[in-house]
């Protein structure tokens, strides 16, 4: 199976995940009210770990190493369920510490029912690892698709029912217990004698390397929620996370399932090959994002009042300022796509240590003039960091600066026509709820599509039998 379609099938799998989390979202948050879903954000922030459990650093080294022998999988992977254990562990005490005391038992109970889904995590990184790296992606989107879908169902069921913050934590529970269950069904956990210790030194160091950036990154980013309930209330954190959690949703699910093919992409070629990958990977991410982001940022009042009620008005105040931030993320996954796939691990550390202080410094001094203006704060911060950010990770590969603003004219392009086409039909069209947002909305994404298609760029990057792009052949190393 050739690089470019695994990764349409992971695309594809991506949309389709997203719509059902969308959807879920909305009705939940809906029977919650801002204040029970504010109790449940601080505690979803965890939501973020599991999912960088099962992209850690382990997952990260099986993707770029090529062919491994099973007892170097085998000894990664009970490496990887010993961290999902250890942490759900930690999370766990965390959990029966805050059950004593009166204004924290509903964190409490939340984390104890949260750090269940840790251990699964940590079982299925290797594995969904191994299935991206061979390219077996419908596999990998069959499971996880069934397992957002019956997760959903399970929270918005739990909702109705009247089961409160809980009903959102359950629904990742669920979430990853499914897709545990469907990598074991499908035979893909990894068995056997594991590889001696000094075999698999050199990848766990790696491995350690990408885990302590991730680390740091979720502490940076789940630390916004905490700092936005304790300065301001659960209310106001819950209008955070929900604006958070509408432009992550579409970014992280995009990001995710291109750099199970960008990693191995890059990881295996150079020179002007690695230039013109490198850009095409960039201009696919970017062009599926931007124009989805502007539209966003434009209908951000509409949007949030149609999906969530107006109660909810507060997050379409933040959303242009997070949307910013967004577009800015979408461009600086190149870099951490390439300090992957280059095994520059311990420069990604050090990077790390400089990027992740800033957006923190940047969201604290920004909360001193309230919540929105640390949302503009959090929004410059991420700007500010996309050059630098891929510079250092490019440093010395032959990919310049050029290759990355030249593969985001047409992403940039599409996203103002779509944002200045949603906002003139929105003032068109009649004020009605529905209308004011599916209206501009379908015109913006036909104008996006048309101007992007325009770009030879665009048209050249389609799947085409006189220039597919090229496979990596498996097992084959740098």
């Amino acid at each position: 199976m050739t690089i470019v379609r695994s990764g349409l099938i992971s695309l594809a799998g991506t949309a389709a995940r997203a719509a059902v989390q969308i959807a879920a979202n909305v009705i939940v948050a809906r029977i919650l009210g801002p204040g029970a879903y504010g109790v449940a954000a601080v505690v979803l922030g965890l939501a973020v770990v599991l999912e960088l459990v099962r992209s850690s650093g382990l997952a990260a080294v099986v993707l770029r190493s090529g062919s491994l022998a099973e007892p170097v999988v085998v000894a990664l992977h009970r490496a990887s369920i010993c961290v999902g254990v250890v942490l759900g562990a930690v999370v766990a005490l965390a959990g029966a510490v805050l059950l004593s005391g009166a204004s924290t038992r509903p964190y409490g109970g939340l984390l104890l029912v949260i750090a269940v889904a840790f251990p699964m995590a940590g079982t299925v990184a290797v594995p969904i690892a191994r299935m991206a790296r061979q390219h077996e992606m419908g596999r990998v989107v069959v499971v996880e698709s069934a397992a957002v879908v019956l997760a959903a169902g399970v929270a918005v069921g739990a909702a109705s029912a009247g089961a409160g913050p809980i009903a959102v934590v359950v629904q990742v529970v669920v979430l990853w217990a499914v897709v545990a269950l469907g990598v074991a069904v499908q035979g893909r956990m990894p068995r056997g004698v594991r590889a001696p210790w000094p075999t698999v030194r050199p990848l766990v160091r790696t491995a350690r390397h990408l885990s302590s950036v991730q680390l740091i990154s979720v502490v940076a980013r789940a630390g916004d929620r905490s700092l936005v309930a304790v300065l301001f209330g659960s209310a106001a954190s819950g209008m955070w996370a929900q604006a958070v959690q509408l432009v992550a949703l579409p970014l992280e699910q995009i990001g995710a399932g291109v750099q199970r093919v960008a990693v191995p992409a890059l990881a295996g070629a150079d020179g002007a090959d690695l230039r013109r990958r490198f850009r095409r990977l960039v201009g696919t991410t970017t062009l599926l994002v931007w124009p989805v982001l502007a539209v966003l940022g434009v209908l951000a009042g509409p949007v949030v009042a149609l999906l969530f009620g107006p109660q909810w008005l507060g997050s379409g105040v933040l959303l242009p300022f997070l949307v910013v931030a967004g577009a800015a993320q979408a461009m600086s996954y190149s870099a951490v796509w390439y300090f992957v796939a280059s095994g520059r691990s311990d420069v990604q550390l050090r990077w790390a240590l400089v990027t992740q202080p800033v957006i923190v410094i940047a969201l604290v001094v920004g909360s001193v003039g309230g919540v929105v203006p640390m949302a503009a704060a959090y929004a410059s911060a991420c700007l500010v960091l996309v050059v630098p950010s891929f510079t250092v990770a490019t440093r010395g590969s032959g990919i310049r600066l050029v290759d990355l603003l030249g593969a985001v004219v047409p992403a940039a392009v599409a996203a103002t026509a779509a944002a200045a086409t949603a906002w003139v039909v929105h003032r068109a069209v009649p004020q009605d709820a529905v209308l004011g947002v599916l209206v501009p909305g379908v015109c913006a994404a036909v104008v996006a599509l048309t101007v992007a298609v325009a770009f030879p760029a665009v048209r050249a990057a389609r799947p085409a039998r006189s220039a597919p792009l090229p496979s990596i052949r498996r097992g084959a190393t740098r």
